[in-house]
């Protein structure tokens, strides 16, 4: 049994998300088993699959074999912005009406009040509903509506939701999915807007990198972008050889 309460944060990043299950799938091989999880965005739906109890090659199979968050999948609204109908049916079907409190490791999911200006951590009530407000990407998906207030992506405010955790746990892993470097270039309209998240999210990251006993950021995540979801392979053998690297610091830890 491990000496320390660990708890994982979890960071939002689109596609590059996906990297999250390789990190959880190094520490399930190290030995490490978080007590709490934070996530926001894409972390949020790897940390609540993981958090319900789905085993590391059920996450797999759910990220190669479904499209989730895809702008392709979704319907146009009439104010030009996407709905996240399809995307709320694809959780149901794992999901169905699963509360936070049914999980079997407590989980808190960020998302930001749009109307209020600041961040909200969900730890009862929808785990779908909760997914959804956390990673409604603003200016492609409409604010989700919920407990009559309207939500947008986590990741605007708090990309990085180590908050929940300072107080209940004694260890904290961080894993941050988009490192930032300085490029010579930049091309298209989607790489625009990939490069604004990420210098959006990173100077607040840094702010809070001291909150963990070990932060994970694989460098190599640098060559994919936040809607590289046919990556999957890819991005879960990152996630997973880099955390292995980091073995004897992350064994301290337990």
């Amino acid at each position: 049994m491990a000496k320390h309460k660990i708890g994982l944060v979890l960071s939002g990043g689109g596609a590059r998300g996906i990297a999250h299950i390789g990190v959880i799938k190094a520490l399930e091989e190290l030995g490490i088993t978080p007590q709490v999880i934070s996530g926001t965005s894409a972390g949020a739906a790897i940390g609540a699959f993981y958090a319900a109890g789905f085993s590391i090659s059920e996450i797999e199979k759910f990220v190669r074999e479904n499209r989730f968050f895809h702008l392709s999948d979704v319907a146009w609204s009439s104010s030009g912005l996407l709905k996240t109908e399809t995307n709320e049916k694809l959780f149901r079907n794992y999901f169905q009406k699963k509360t936070f409190e049914q999980l079997k490791i407590p989980l808190f999911i960020s998302a930001t009040d749009l109307l209020a200006g600041k961040t909200v951590y969900f730890s009862e009530g929808d785990v779908v509903m909760a997914i959804l407000a956390s990673s409604a990407i603003p200016l492609l998906f409409e604010p989700v509506e919920y407990q009559n207030k309207l939500f947008i992506d986590g990741g605007v405010i708090s990309a990085f939701p180590s908050e929940p955790l300072l107080s209940i746990c004694d260890k904290i892993v961080g894993v941050y999915v988009n490192p930032v470097s300085k490029i010579s270039t930049i091309k298209g309209m989607m790489a625009v807007f990939d490069r604004g998240l990420h210098l959006t999210m990173y100077n607040n990251v840094e702010q809070k990198k001291s909150h963990c006993d070990l932060f994970i950021e694989p460098p190599e995540l640098l060559k994919y972008s936040a809607f590289d979801y046919n990556q999957a392979d890819e991005l879960i053998g990152i996630g997973y050889r880099y955390t292995m690297t980091l073995r004897e610091a992350l064994k301290q830890l337990i």
